[in-house]
């Protein structure tokens, strides 16, 4: 459906993004959901339902959530119990790397190619690790970017993320106090009859 489904993930993973797409369209028309949360473990998928609900007219808010960690920094996922020892180990290259990378642009590296290249050295230095891809892209459109800036957008993203949240757990608050105000005039009438 969209311009980067082949590209980064969907370059190995050919017809993933197109399932993906499916299941949630047909979720989101089942539930119609006024917010969806989505880790950003998964960028790429993130940006793509981002786009697809965009596209579709959909109106519902897409928030993406934070990675959660293991405490020795690897990011949790159901697919970690599939490690044995020695490669849980050998992982904790990648979330190194991220950190690493993520501290060079910190420092004020702008070049892109420069940030890929030590990334992809360190990540060469564990034997276990094999490179599918390394790459800098714009977090919307998931095309390759040269130059690393958009620091504001993160900020007002995780900003925008936060509040709908908020505002997420605000309407679930008050459906719960309509659904209560219901099962008691539900029982009320039930006990008339009784």
């Amino acid at each position: 459906p969209y311009f980067y489904v082949d590209k980064l993930c969907g370059k190995s993973r050919v017809g993933h993004f197109d399932g993906v797409c499916t299941v949630v369209m047909k979720l989101f028309n089942i539930v119609q959901p006024d917010c969806a949360f989505f880790g950003q473990k998964d960028a790429q998928q993130l940006a793509i339902i981002r786009r697809m609900v965009r596209d579709l007219s959909y109106g519902i808010e897409i928030i993406g959530c934070p990675i959660i960690r293991e405490e020795d920094g690897l990011a949790k996922s159901s697919r970690n119990t599939y490690l044995s020892a020695e490669e849980r180990k050998a992982a904790l290259i990648l979330s190194k790397t991220i950190f690493m990378g993520e501290k060079m642009v910190n420092d004020g590296e702008k070049d892109a190619q420069k940030v890929i290249d030590a990334m992809v050295a360190n990540i060469a230095s564990e034997p276990l690790a094999k490179i599918d891809y390394v790459s800098a892209v714009d977090g919307v459109t998931m095309m390759p970017i040269k130059k690393i800036e958009g620091c504001v957008y993160v900020q007002k993203q995780l900003e925008s993320d936060l509040e709908a949240f908020k505002r997420e757990k605000d309407r679930l608050e008050e459906r719960m106090k309509t659904m209560k105000n219901n099962l008691e005039r539900i029982k009320n009438n039930l006990l008339e009859f009784v």
